[in-house]
């Protein structure tokens, strides 16, 4: 009897050892607690942060400044690894990300001058695709200003006659530019590929400097709505299929546009097409993927296209629409978020996902490599799939996310998180986010949790250790981004100045410089603006 029981003991002891010794990988379908909070963690934890498969390496280092686990030195190494490799062709990009998420350094401006030097162009413009520019890597445009601003090859990036060469290209164009060369124009009347994109080219000339840009964006907007609108924007001309792209790349470049103009013409248009492509039918809406909580490539496709970028970049759309939306489409996607099966609960479950890897997540859903050249379950999908959850945790309100409409390059899913502005670190339950004031709610604990924000600011905000209540909240000071473009420069400075005096329906007014919302801009913002300005700056 006594050895029986000794036995018995033991394999007890065995039984708990190995409880200790071995994680229990909690799912959506072993456990109903599972917390937002931790799957984040749990995908976080699993990615190299020092290797990934997919694309440049900035791209994963941006994610390792928003998610706390890389510091500016990634940097550095990038950019040593380009040099070694002279690899320039849209090497502006790690540039740019660095930029927006606040570094600057000597070695950082060595390598601008050796791209700047080595780059190779295309007549005035910068070569990025088989001797031509493609308008989808705008961001190489900011070559430009880099020029500028370390005064070096200026007369190989001339803005002025690049901006001519291209608006000239623009207007022989019996649709849109789709890339353009030395001698030779290619054309497309897709609605993203190339009408939304020559925008966007012209809203960034016009961004470094060369003010006439935005009278030549406005042709475009203009030779947009000349054609038939079926009640959204379709994929491209003459047809009636809903595409992705057209969507959600296509409504934040022309949301940037709008943040420039203050007010466009055929705006009706623009929600009308969010509506009804995310919003209208719920999950049934014509952009998501069959069952919903991922979008797919187009409505026509087969067999059917599940992408995990694009359903990030159509969070970021409907977070920064938020405060345009009317009450109807706001209901609709609060309900989007926190249904019977919440909006990151549903994405666990599609295909693109793993929960038994550490919720892992794959680009898109197709067995075989298509667009996205691997679908596997590399490091840089799962941490898009990370931030895409992050956005799912956030629910607004009377208050909403303040997320700048942004679009540099072809499914850019970076450049619109600038790392001042958005963080999460699990380890110290703090979150960094922007925020149009009024309430937001968070469900990364198994409560949702609510806080009035008292004014337009970013802020950090602490949370218990069970992610179920708000311990803390710290307003952040203005960083000084007043054209929100991810980055504080002397644009910023002239903005202001030129504010500066205005009230609310004045030409200049900016509703970002009106520091303590009384409606004016005086010197009690311009003091406070002046201050953390200069901080930035250097």
């Amino acid at each position: 009897m006594l050895r029986l029981l000794r036995q018995l003991v033991m394999v007890v002891l065995l039984s708990c050892l190995l409880i200790a010794v071995i994680p229990i990988q909690m799912t959506p379908n072993a456990s109903g607690n599972v917390t937002l909070a931790e799957v984040i963690h749990q995908g976080i934890d699993s990615i190299n942060w020092n290797s990934d498969t997919w694309c440049n390496r900035e791209c994963l280092t941006h994610f390792g400044q928003i998610f706390d686990k890389l510091d500016f030195s990634a940097y550095d190494r990038d950019i040593g690894e380009q040099e070694s490799s002279e690899t320039w062709v849209n090497a502006l990009q790690a540039i740019r990300l660095a930029e927006i998420d606040g570094y600057s350094s000597e070695r950082l401006d060595n390598y601008a001058q050796r791209v700047l030097l080595n780059h190779p162009m295309t007549g005035t413009l910068p070569s990025n695709f088989d001797d031509q520019f493609l308008v989808f890597y705008r961001c190489e445009l900011l070559g430009y200003k880099y020029a500028e601003t370390l005064n070096f090859e200026r007369g190989k990036w001339n803005k002025s006659e690049a901006f001519s060469d291209f608006a000239r290209r623009f207007d022989d164009s019996p649709t849109f530019v789709w890339s353009c060369g030395l001698k030779t124009c290619t054309y497309n009347d897709r609605y993203y590929d190339a009408a939304a994109q020559d925008l966007g080219v012209f809203l960034k000339f016009y961004e470094i400097g060369v003010h006439n840009a935005l009278g030549e964006a406005d042709k475009v907007w203009q030779k947009i709505n000349s054609y038939a609108f079926p009640g959204f924007y379709p994929y491209h001309l003459g047809s009636n299929t809903t595409e992705v792209e057209c969507e959600i790349c296509f409504s934040t470049i022309i949301g940037e546009y709008l943040d420039r103009k203050g007010s466009i013409p055929y705006y009706d248009r623009l929600l009308e097409d969010i509506d009804y492509k995310l919003l209208a039918d719920g999950w049934n809406s014509a952009d998501w993927s069959s069952g919903g909580y991922t979008v797919r490539h187009s409505s026509i496709a087969a067999p059917e296209e599940r992408r995990l970028p694009n359903t990030l970049l159509a969070l970021q759309v409907l977070h920064s629409y938020y405060p345009r939306f009317n009450s109807t489409m706001q209901n609709s996607f609060v309900q989007l978020l926190t249904g019977s099966t919440k909006a990151w609960q549903g994405l666990l479950q599609t295909e693109l996902c793993d929960p038994s890897n550490h919720y892992r997540f794959v680009l898109d859903g197709l067995p075989q490599n298509r667009l996205w050249g691997n679908t596997g379950l590399v490091d840089t999908a799962t941490a898009t799939g990370d931030l895409l959850l992050f956005l799912e945790g956030i629910v607004p309100s009377t208050g909403s996310l303040a997320i700048p409409k942004l679009d540099e390059l072809y499914e850019d899913v970076c450049s619109a998180f600038s790392a001042r502005k958005f963080r999460f670190d699990y380890d110290m339950r703090t979150i960094r986010i922007p925020v149009n004031r009024g309430e937001l709610k968070f469900q990364f604990g198994t409560t949702l949790v609510s806080y009035d924000f008292p004014r337009n600011a970013t802020y950090e905000i602490t949370f218990s250790d069970d992610w179920n209540s708000i311990v803390k909240v710290r307003e952040l000071p203005f960083d000084g981004d007043v054209n929100q473009d991810g980055v504080t420069d002397i644009r910023d400075a002239i903005i202001a100045s030129n504010a500066f005096g205005t009230v609310i329906a004045n030409q200049n007014w900016n509703s970002v410089l009106d520091l303590n919302e009384d409606g004016k801009i005086d010197i009690f913002d311009f003091v406070v603006f002046a201050q953390n300005f200069m901080f930035a700056f250097r």
